[in-house]
Parts: structure tokens; sequence; C-alpha cells
């Protein structure tokens, strides 16, 4: 285990991971409502092969470098490395910005939120029962900071993006005022 201190949190115990423990990890109840509300944002989700299992990547700008190190604290018992600072183009000014970035390890665990949020691959889609798994504890994390940049596709239709998301929420909304009570 290498011992890894940042000013803005206490002393961070790093370390590998066996194949076994990456296969057995559970997800806890409130983390996996909180990574259900970061899903519907800007938290991607992802397979980088095939054949092996899903891992968070969390990328945010630097003005919101407190907001990432609160999940970097909440996701900590699945990452090897600490955060890390690049500059980032932005893809509508064309200018760099400072951010602060982190990814999970790959993780079977997180395999299920793939599944939810891209049941086809690359492009991340709204579950049609958002309103049966968003809690309270997701939507206190839901869309925070970045707001709707995401581009939602949905499988069910060829039409991508705001008005089908809102569709799908409108038809939601029923389920979810009921979980909520």
């Amino acid at each position: 285990m290498k011992d890894i201190n940042t000013s803005n949190t206490s002393t961070i115990k790093i370390r590998r991971f066996t194949k076994q423990e990456r296969l057995e990890s559970k997800l806890s109840v409130e983390l996996k409502n909180i990574l259900i509300g970061l899903a519907l944002g800007d938290l991607n989700i992802e397979k980088p092969s095939r054949t092996g299992h899903a891992r968070l990547r969390f990328a945010q700008g630097l003005v919101h470098e407190e907001y990432l190190l609160h999940l970097f604290e909440k996701v900590i018992p699945y990452c090897r490395a600490v955060p890390y600072f690049p500059k980032t183009l932005h893809n509508v000014t064309g200018k760099f910005y400072p951010s602060i970035r982190f990814n999970t390890c790959t993780f079977a665990c997180f395999d299920e939120l793939y599944d939810l949020f891209y049941p086809e691959g690359k492009k991340k889609i709204l579950p049609l029962n958002i309103g049966e798994l968003l809690t309270p504890v997701g939507l206190a994390y839901f869309p925070q900071p970045g707001g709707w940049s995401v581009y939602w596709h949905s499988p069910h239709t060829d039409q991508p993006g705001a008005e089908k998301f809102q569709n799908t929420a409108q038809a939601s909304l029923p389920s979810l005022e009921t979980s909520l009570d």
C-alpha cells in the first residue's frame, strides 16, 4: 500500500487489487444510488475491453475540485490512483482549461450500471425504469455540478437528444414520485 496525502483529503491508502477482489466486490446501496444519480449527468461508465469489466470515469473543471474530491472519497475503495489535473480542451470555446479527473479500476460490480446505461455499447441511454432506480440519494447527486452535458440516445427510437429524454422522464415521474414518498 502507498500513502497519498492531498490538500483536501486525509491520507489515502492506494493498493493493487487481486482478480478475486475485482470479481467479488459489491456496491453498497448508498454508493449504487449515488452512481445512478451521477450517471444521469456526466459520469462515464466504460468497458475498456469487450471481455473485461466496467470502470467509472470522473472529470470536471478545476472549479469543481472540492466536489470531485468528495466523489473520490466515495469511490476510493475502487481506485488505484489519485486524481490528476490535466488541461482539457473545451469543445465549444476551443480553449484549454484546468480540470480534475480520476478513474476507478475495473470491477464486476460496475457491470450492472454499464449494462443499464450503455446496453448497446458506446452510447448512453436513459433507462426506461429510471423512476424505480432513482432514489432521494441519487437525486441529491443528479446532476452536480455539470448540469445536462449528456447527449442522450434512446434504444427505442432514432430520435436523439433532450426531447426524447423529456418524454421518457415525464413518463417516469409518477413512479419516481411514488418511490420518493
